[in-house]
């Protein structure tokens, strides 16, 4: 009977449908209220592989339910938590499972108020983790701090393809610290750095850079205001570098001479240049 029960079990687990999960316009769970009865309903029928909960309102509590769920779940991949207000003391409980669950590769944060803190204990965590690939950790002010922290993360880490740190107030010092690490970092391909303040001094050490690292090939730096020094150190790095497909430089303090020359280094490459 027992084998049979576990026979049962087998089959019924084996005939769940894949499925990705969509919140509907409007569905809220307020500080996570509701939302552990309703995870563990959608477990019992279905192999969830894609959840978005993006702007439902969960809060710390909701992410403590949905850190839960990640501790047992061996089919999710996709898990979008953008906007829900999860702040520092949620970026904890994350990190923590991210330290033993193996199945999700895309993971997006952002907008979350995760602060300083949050920044230095996902960092942590991804000092540690080899299955994330897509990580958006936009739009949480981590400040320069932590986002030395997680960019230093680039030297170890052998598994992040697409990084996105768009509005986290970097500065000076972060730009730098990403830079250091793109000349040893040989997986990342995808970076999104816009918005960051790194200035004119940031946006040198980023250009040079650019000289030497063969795998990005699409870059975001717009909204930084480098001015024309580092525009133009970049327009002269783009003769050289044949990787980048795609190079965002948007309000980025450009004249139109300088433009000008980034263009013609860009020259016939193909791909997309923003402008």
């Amino acid at each position: 009977m027992r084998q049979t029960s576990k026979t049962m079990c087998a089959a019924v687990e084996n005939a769940k449908l894949d499925t990705v999960v969509v919140r509907r316009s409007g569905v809220k769970f307020p500080n996570g209220e509701g939302l552990q009865d309703k995870l563990n309903g959608l477990n019992a029928w279905c192999k969830v592989t894609v959840l978005y909960l993006n702007d439902c309102g969960l809060q710390e509590r909701g992410a403590q339910a949905i850190a839960d769920v990640l501790r047992v779940n061996r089919t999710l991949t996709n898990l979008n938590l953008c906007g829900n207000e999860l702040g520092e003391g949620a970026a904890q409980a994350i990190a923590d499972v991210l330290r033993v669950n193996t199945t999700l590769t895309n993971l997006n944060l952002g907008s979350n108020s995760l602060g300083e803190d949050g920044g230095q204990a996902i960092a942590a965590v991804l000092r540690v983790n080899t299955t994330l690939t897509e990580f958006d950790l936009s739009g949480n002010g981590v400040g320069e701090g932590a986002g030395q922290a997680i960019t230093d993360v680039l030297r170890v880490n052998t598994t992040l393809t697409n990084l996105d740190l768009r509005i986290n107030s970097l500065g000076l010092r972060g730009g730098q610290a990403i830079a250091a690490a793109l000349r040893v970092n040989t997986t990342l391909t995808n970076l999104n750095l816009g918005s960051n303040s790194l200035g004119e001094d940031g946006g040198q050490a980023i250009a040079a850079v650019l000289r030497v690292n063969t795998t990005l090939t699409e870059f975001d730096l717009s909204g930084n205001g480098v001015g024309e020094g580092a525009g133009q150190a970049i327009a002269d790095v783009l003769r050289v570098n044949t990787t980048l497909t795609e190079l965002d430089l948007r309000g980025i303090s450009l004249g139109e001479g300088v433009k000008s020359a980034v263009r013609q280094s860009w020259g016939n490459r193909g791909g997309t240049l923003y402008l």
